[in-house]
């Protein structure tokens, strides 16, 4: 651990230095063992060649007992080399002795003079008792006889200097080499290594107030120095590139953040401890940082109502693990004592266990969305012009009052009302006098039914009511009798204006519960019924419904609907009666009859079938386009034939109301060249009262103007000031 706590540089020395010298130990050793085994070889190989030449000259010596000659020969060769004694063993000498063998030899003593054996005994015993090296070698003479032996005896004195001088240049050596390669390597290492490392430790540690060095790494030295400075640079470069991304990110997310008026908050769920940004107080009027850094405070602000489903919200989004998403709409109590609405969203973060550690999200404004909205649903349910409920809250509302009354045995009432005249009104004073009339209807309407019955208004001037909680039918007369009165008196909408707008109504009622199981569309429709059955009695009247018109109604609906079909199927035929000058017998004219050929009851006359298509104006008004279509083409084939004749065809009153009738006519009439408008001649035979005089009028008089005849059938009795006379004039 102490050695971890030095710098780089001085455990590199170490290392340095501990490996060379280890190294030039091992090499030195090596050398030693190397220069020891080649002496050892020498003095080996000296003694060798010694001994074979002794060998020789001995044997010589020994046949002739020529004992001073050999020993001459060993004290010289003693001298000559390095040996610390010779022996010699004269088998032959020694029979004359009658000794086992002569001995003789020179040793070296301490001075290392060449003596003989004889001189220093003990010495001789020493010498070759701890001989270092001992080479011995039988003598033989030419004839193979033994003669004798001869032992030379090597010290380890010349091999032990040598060594010791050895040790010593090596030890020498060694440390001069090492030193040369320590400091080489030392060098070499701070130059090619530790320099730059340092300069990169240097740049590194001159840091700016992010953290981040403010140089660059120099690129020099080895190239794993290299390499390392420029992966430092590149790291330094996507640091900082991530910093820039993260703070222009941080800055994008406080713009959005601060552009759309969020309050932040983070709720570390472990602790309770809940973060609160400015915006989160400043919306429910607080200054800032007055608010506690509790989850508390923020339970504490919700509305009572909301307090349950806002906790509930949060401990579901909890029990998801998060695979849900948190979003919860709530009140908050504001500092002045005021009500938002809170639009709360938001993700948490948990641990391994699934346990919520941090809570994170956003808070917005919705007040104005939720009033907005409300607004939204009021005018989804209510009629803008009036305020009351339209015909979709209706609809919600007179269930509930069905299920009421049936729960607990009572009646409702539902007045279908319309408007006598109103058409009139809009047509002569305009649509805002119009609407301004339709609203003090509904104030009329308000103050004459109580406030447990409901008024709605289902569109134009058709209103709605439904009374209910009654005991008996009797209850509704009173009211009924109270909304026609109100309802017929005259109205002025505006101050400057003292012209009065005078109207009627016409209701229709009907009661639940009936015989029969009957739901709220068909206890509306028997409302409606009853209140055409009023108009068609006179106006300004209430009529009550039964069943036997429901029959009757069905019959008409049934009959209207083979009508419909059989001006599609083009089931319908024109018969033409002549009219005929009495005077002159001459054929002046033909009338254009319809008839209905029925596929099943063959030719039907127009007795058994106008009357119910004349109480539906766009079937009405199909048929007279058919009839005008078929007449004119009838009356062009014969002015082609040269018979020139005036075409009477029939026209409704639905006719004299339709605005674009005579651009019909124009249009037919324009496609067959040969027929002019003198030869056509509209003939009035409806009994129905007009409902627009003017419009009439200036039908009559248009078709006058371009030559077209316009008469009254004798049965006709058209309840139009002045109209006779204009067709007369005609």
């Amino acid at each position: 651990m102490r050695l971890l706590s030095l710098s780089f540089y001085k455990i590199l020395m170490i290392i340095v230095v501990s490996s060379v010298i280890v190294v030039m130990g091992i090499k030195s050793y090596l050398s030693y063992k190397e220069t020891k085994a080649m002496i050892l070889s020498d003095l080996k190989t000296e003694s060798a060649i010694s001994l074979s030449a002794l060998q020789n000259n001995l044997a010589h010596f020994m046949e002739s007992y020529a004992v001073n000659e050999y020993e001459k020969l060993i004290t010289n060769e003693m001298e000559k080399k390095n040996f610390i004694g010779i022996l010699v063993e004269d088998f032959n000498m020694g029979s004359l002795l009658n000794q086992p063998a002569y001995k003789t030899g020179s040793i070296k003593n301490a001075e290392w003079h060449v003596t003989s054996l004889e001189k220093e005994p003990s010495l001789t015993e020493h010498i070759f008792a701890t001989c270092f090296y001992k080479d011995q070698a039988e003598i033989y003479s030419q004839k193979g006889v033994k003669l004798g032996l001869v032992s030379i005896c090597s010290t380890d004195k010349f091999v032990t200097e040598e060594l010791e001088g050895l040790v010593v240049e090596s030890a020498w050596e060694a440390i001069l080499v090492s030193l040369l390669m320590i400091t080489l390597l030392l060098y070499s290492i701070r130059f090619f290594l530790l320099n730059p490392i340092f300069n990169i430790v240097t740049n590194i540690q001159n840091t700016s107030k992010d953290g981040l060095p403010i140089n660059k790494m120099l690129a020099k030295g080895a190239i794993e120095v290299i390499s390392l400075s420029k992966g430092i640079n590149k790291m330094i470069d996507t640091i900082k590139k991530s910093r820039k991304e993260l703070k222009e990110e941080k800055e994008r997310f406080e713009l959005a953040i601060e552009g759309s008026q969020d309050g932040l908050w983070d709720w570390h769920v472990p602790s309770g401890k809940v973060y609160h940004s400015k915006r989160f107080e400043t919306m429910l009027e607080y200054s800032g940082h007055e608010l506690s850094d509790t989850i508390e405070a923020w339970t504490s602000l919700l509305h009572p109502d909301d307090v349950k489903t806002a906790m509930k919200n949060v401990n579901d989004y909890f029990d998801s693990k998060g695979s849900s998403v948190y979003h919860s709409n709530f009140r908050m109590k504001t500092k002045n004592g005021g009500w938002r609405w809170i639009s709360g969203r938001g993700k948490a973060v948990f641990d391994d266990a699934g346990h919520p550690i941090r809570f994170v999200g956003f808070n917005t404004d919705i007040t104005n969305q939720v009033e907005h909205q409300k607004q939204l649903d009021h005018t989804a349910k209510h009629d803008v012009l009036t305020g009351l409920p339209n015909r979709f809250l209706f609809n919600e509302m007179i269930e509930k009052s069905m299920a009421y009354a049936f729960r607990n045995q009572k009646l409702l009432a539902v007045l279908f009302i319309d408007l006598d005249g109103f058409k009139e009104v809009n047509d002569l004073y305009g649509h805002d006098m119009g609407d301004c009339l339709l609203k003090e209807v509904a104030k009329i309407i308000h103050k004459t039914i109580r406030i447990e019955d409901i008024a709605a208004r289902l569109g134009g001037d058709e209103f709605v009511l439904a009374l209910t909680d009654l005991d008996t039918k009797e209850h509704v007369n009173v009211i009924l009798n109270r909304l026609l009165t109100g309802l017929a008196r005259e109205v002025i909408c505006y101050d400057n204006n003292k012209t009065g707008l005078m109207v009627s109504a016409s209701i229709g009622v009907s009661f639940y519960p009936q015989a029969f199981d009957i739901g709220s569309q068909a206890l509306l429709r028997q409302a409606d019924q009853a209140m055409y059955k009023a108009k068609s009695a006179g106006k300004n009247r209430y009529h009550i419904y039964n069943i036997a018109e429901d029959n009757a109604l069905k019959i008409h609906l049934e009959q209207i609907g083979h009508l419909k079909k059989a001006l599609a199927s083009n089931e319908f035929v024109l018969h033409y009666q002549p009219k005929v000058n009495l005077r002159t017998s001459q054929v002046v004219g033909v009338e254009a009859l319809i008839r209905w050929q029925h596929p099943t009851d063959g030719l039907v006359y127009p007795d058994s079938f106008l009357p119910s298509m004349n109480q539906e104006t766009q079937l009405m008004l199909g048929l007279s386009h058919w009839v005008v279509e078929q007449a004119v083409a009838q009356l062009s084939k014969w002015i082609d034939d040269d018979i020139n004749l005036v075409m009477s065809i029939n026209i409704s009153s639905h006719d004299l109301n339709d605005r674009s009738f005579e651009k019909f006519l124009n249009r037919v009439i324009s496609r067959y060249p040969n027929v002019k408008p003198s030869h056509i001649e509209l003939e009035v035979l409806e009994s129905t009262a007009l409902e627009d005089s003017s419009q009439a009028r200036e039908l009559i008089l248009a078709t006058q103007s371009s030559g077209m005849k316009v008469a009254l059938d004798y049965t006709a009795s058209i309840t139009l000031s002045g109209l006779a006379s204009i067709i007369l004039a005609g």
